[in-house]
């Protein structure tokens, strides 16, 4: 293994909560217009790694063609949070995750994700994960951001760290921040990305496990 400090995205590559996010985002505009709902849920799926706060604003802006009244876009994001804080005590933790962080070091992994980092926070630390990470980062704060301060913060090398994720959005903040980034696909809502990025030289993983096989002793 090349690198001492990890970044971990967090659906899809530490949780597989990827396709409960999209049934709670359709639930959430489910009284919206249907054609508008459709189009912004094929681009909802195929953008994870952003935030909901951005995904909901571009919902009005690009695909209703209108600003949001007063609360209505913050009624949606608590339908989208109400679903996702009870989907998230129960779904699978994804293969190799757990004996992955057990053979690293907490001081060098955190996690960055477009989810909400107050609720992702209170998710790590219910279900025993938070343990295994310096720090959980979320959204409002942009991913790229939030890398950028933790490169910042801890005085990184770019060299010794790595992100791991399983979308678009993972592999730009990754070019942002001048990092390498791995390609996580079992539980990617975008898996056939994994073939485009092993095309440009980039390493792609089934899952975690194949990293824990590498540095177990």
């Amino acid at each position: 293994m090349l690198y001492k400090n990890f970044i971990f995205d967090c659906d899809g590559v530490l949780l597989d909560s990827n396709k409960f996010k999209v049934s709670a985002m359709r639930t959430a505009i489910s009284s919206y217009p249907e054609t508008a709902a459709k189009d912004f849920i094929e681009y909802f799926t195929s953008n994870f790694g952003k935030s909901r706060y951005m995904h909901v604003k571009l919902f009005f802006e690009v695909f209703l063609g209108r600003p949001p009244a007063d609360g209505e876009q913050q009624a949606i994001l608590e339908k989208y949070a109400r679903a996702c804080r009870e989907e998230y005590q129960t779904c699978e933790i994804c293969t190799g995750a757990i004996e992955l962080l057990t053979l690293l070091s907490p001081d060098n992994c955190w996690v960055v994700s477009g989810s909400d980092q107050e609720e992702l926070r209170g998710v790590f630390s219910s279900r025993n994960l938070r343990r295994h990470f310096k720090d959980v980062l979320g959204s409002p704060t942009a991913k790229s951001t939030n890398i950028a301060k933790i490169i910042e913060t801890n005085n990184l090398e770019a060299s010794t760290l790595c992100i791991i994720g399983d979308s678009s959005g993972d592999y730009q903040a990754a070019r942002d921040n001048d990092i390498d980034f791995i390609f996580c696909r079992n539980y990617s809502n975008t898996p056939e990305l994994g073939e485009k990025y092993a095309m440009q030289g980039l390493r792609v993983i089934s899952n975690l496990q194949e990293l824990a096989q590498e540095i177990s002793p």
